[in-house]
């Protein structure tokens, strides 16, 4: 079985997503399968995407992959599904290293950016494939990803608002939120264009970003 995020707005997607069938080694074939697609992810579209050449990369023949899933757009929910609830634990316990009192403002940020970017670094293929993607009537494709920046969201403002004191309460919360937006923003940028001069693997990527943030919540 696939493990999927089973939030509100996404149990339609995640329903759908998942395969049809279960198999003896249907969790070692996916995991084989999601680690071929998101190969062939970093120079390709899902569009591009081609199921036989995914399964001939792990053995598998295509009328197994579609016994599994009954479509490339369902692999590719529910890769972007696992992709996501992978991300839960590791954010967890990042959560807690930021419930330490004694982290500085300057602190948080340092670790939140760099956590995000890392996770951009890992997903990079995967990430712009999910950009890139406007599948025909569905609104929801990016709903997973969206709903991990949420929890990333209301973690932020709960970590940094009291860091903030010198904000009246209302200020402190918009200029968390768009500090949080900044951040994805240049994330997201980076990965689909490379602009320079700082490439998101690029080590200063992660401090200039932390830098820029920093100041502009102290302002």
């Amino acid at each position: 079985m696939i493990i999927i995020i089973m939030t509100s707005s996404a149990k339609a997607s995640a329903t759908h997503a998942a395969p049809r069938r279960r198999h003896p080694r249907s969790i070692a074939t996916v995991q084989a399968l999601n680690a071929a697609a998101r190969e062939l992810l970093k120079e390709k579209s899902v569009q591009e995407l081609s199921i036989v050449d995914l399964c001939s990369r792990i053995g598998m023949s295509t009328g197994a992959f579609y016994s599994s899933f009954e479509s490339k757009e369902a692999f590719f929910e529910a890769l972007q599904c696992s992709a996501c609830e992978a991300r839960v634990p590791e954010f967890d316990e990042l959560r807690k290293e930021l419930d330490n009192a004694s982290l500085s403002l300057d602190d948080i940020c340092e670790r939140f950016v760099r956590y995000v970017v890392n996770h951009a670094r890992r997903d990079h293929g995967l990430l712009r494939a999910s950009l890139l993607h406007k599948p025909a009537n569905r609104e929801d494709h990016w709903q997973p990803f969206r709903e991990l920046g949420t929890r990333y969201k209301e973690t932020l403002v709960r970590k940094l608002a009291p860091h903030l004191q010198h904000l009246p309460a209302r200020a402190r919360n918009l200029r968390i939120r768009f500090a949080n937006q900044v951040i994805f923003s240049l994330i997201i940028h980076a990965v689909l264009n490379r602009p320079g001069p700082l490439a998101l693997e690029d080590e200063a990527f992660i401090v200039q970003t932390s830098l820029m943030v920093i100041a502009y919540l102290q302002a």
